[in-house]
Formats: C-alpha cells, structure tokens, sequence
C-alpha cells in the first residue's frame, strides 16, 4: 500500500487525499495547496467552532480546478448518505481510488481520541481492494485501514459540514489528453488565484473584516472557554501563511509575527490584544492589493 502522510507544518490533508488517490509523489503537497489558492483570503463564521477564521475558499470548491492545473481530469459525485455513497464505490474495480470529502473528522473511528475532532473537516483517499474490501488511506499516519462497506458506512458524517453542502462527495480522477501547466508557469498561476481570492473577499466583506468580525466575536468570550480553540485555529493560519510567504514576503511574515502573538495569549487563556487584529487585518487588506 502506497501512500503519502502529513509531514510538518506544511499542506493540509486535501492535498494529502488527491496525491494519495492518483498515487504520485511527483507533485508536493504544498505546491498543490498554493495552485488552489485556498492559502489566500479569510472569511468568518461564529456559528462554527472550527470556522471563526478560515480560508475563503474551501479546499472541496477547488478540487477539480487544481487537477486540471495539474495535468488531470476529474470526476464528482454527490450521495445523499454514507450508504449511497458505499453502494456507489461497490461498483469500482480492484486497485481504484477515490478521494472522499470534506467528512467530519469525529467520525473516523481508526484516528485515536478522533472525537477531539468532533465537526473538524478532513479529506481521505479509498482503494477498492476486493469484494467488500477497501483500504482508507489517510495522511493522519494511517495509510492502509483495512475496511468493510458496512465499516465505511459508519465513519461518514457531513451534518456539521458546512461546506459540505449536506453530501458524501467522491472524486475519481485520470490523466488529462491536455498537458498540465508548466512548472515554470506554477508561480505565475498561484499570484494569479491569490490575487483574485483576496480581492474578492474584501469585496464580498470578508478578508480584513473577516478578522475584526473575528475581534468583535470573541469580546465577550471566556478565554478560559475558548483559548485551545482559538490556539489551533490560529495555527491553521499561520501554515497556511508559511506556505504563502514567499509570494509576499514582507506584509506576511509580519501577519505571521501577529499570528503567533495572538496564539501565545489565547494559550495562555489571556485576553487577546485588540491592536493585534486590527493590524492583523490591516495587513490582510494591504495583501489583498499588492500581491499580484
């Protein structure tokens, strides 16, 4: 069983599930993450707890376009339920892969203590081994999880998904006839979604008042409540922003510097600055029009 699992502060596992379902280390995680573009613009949502400040764009909305940038042509599908989902992937021959997400991560019962992940996206690659018989392929360190259908039946859940729009999605991909774009161009692509994705979150009202609606929304917050979670959050950006910074090196390294400001005060369960996301934000407006 080959397979690819999560290395450092890099990519996050979107990227993980398509290299691990075209089965290719020719292609890096994090070049996959910077040609989706999803390092670039935030958008905010109090109504989730892992969604306070989060990329603008999800990785599910990119799928298809960063597999065509790279040299494949997909397939999508919607099921209603993990057991359409299952019945679907029954059909597949032996060795087929398929990536499958966003899930929610609480439900993969092969992750130990998975239930500290309750309503977390995560994204995973299935091989159809035999009849009945499929292995998960998951960059969390478990690259070959030994399954039945009525297990993969179980572990799916999209309820606290939002993004998942209330479906199983499944991805199957091949080699385009169309060549991929070329390396060379790969820097020229990535300003390109960065630009486009950060100017249309300010215009829509995210981007930089994503990060004040963020400060508005934990005023009134126990940080004794909220601290670990605003902890992790901001380490999701701050890897995000790591991948990026060579793209904008000045105005993201010094969101960088904020970011891991505002993380040593919510570990400590400390009230957060407001200065901290107002110049936090104010980087992310000035990144939005001079990145490209």
């Amino acid at each position: 069983m080959n397979g690819m699992h999560y290395n450092g502060f890099g990519a996050w596992c979107a990227a993980y599930a398509f290299l691990n379902t075209i089965n290719t280390t020719e292609i890096t995680p994090a070049m996959y993450e910077l040609l989706s573009g999803v390092p670039f613009g935030l958008k905010h949502n109090g109504n989730h707890k892992f969604k306070i400040l989060t990329p603008f764009i999800e990785p599910c909305f990119m799928v298809e376009d960063t597999a065509r940038l790279l040299g494949y042509c997909s397939e999508h599908w919607c099921f209603g339920d993990a057991a359409q989902a299952v019945q679907f992937m029954s059909g597949f021959m032996p060795g087929q892969r398929i990536m499958i997400g966003p899930v929610d991560m609480g439900w993969l019962g092969y992750l130990p203590q998975n239930m500290l992940y309750k309503a977390q996206s995560h994204y995973i690659a299935i091989e159809k081994r035999s009849q009945n018989h499929y292995s998960v392929i998951d960059s969390e360190c478990v690259l070959g999880y030994d399954c039945t259908e009525e297990m993969l039946c179980g572990i799916f859940s999209v309820d606290q998904i939002p993004e998942a729009g209330n479906a199983i999605n499944i991805w199957r991909f091949e080699k385009a006839a169309d060549k991929p774009v070329k390396e060379k161009d790969y820097h020229e692509a990535i300003l390109y979604k960065a630009h486009q994705n950060l100017v249309r979150a300010e215009k829509e009202g995210q981007g930089s008042h994503a990060v004040m609606a963020c400060d508005a929304f934990l005023a009134d917050k126990d940080m004794r409540q909220w601290g670990m979670g605003i902890y992790h959050e901001v380490n999701y950006m701050i890897q995000r922003k790591e991948l990026a910074v060579r793209y904008q090196t000045d105005l993201i390294e010094q969101q960088i510097e904020i970011l891991c400001a505002i993380r040593k005060q919510a570990l400590a369960c400390e009230t957060i600055d407001h200065a901290l996301f107002r110049c936090f934000a104010d980087c992310e407006y000035e990144l939005a029009y001079k990145i490209y």
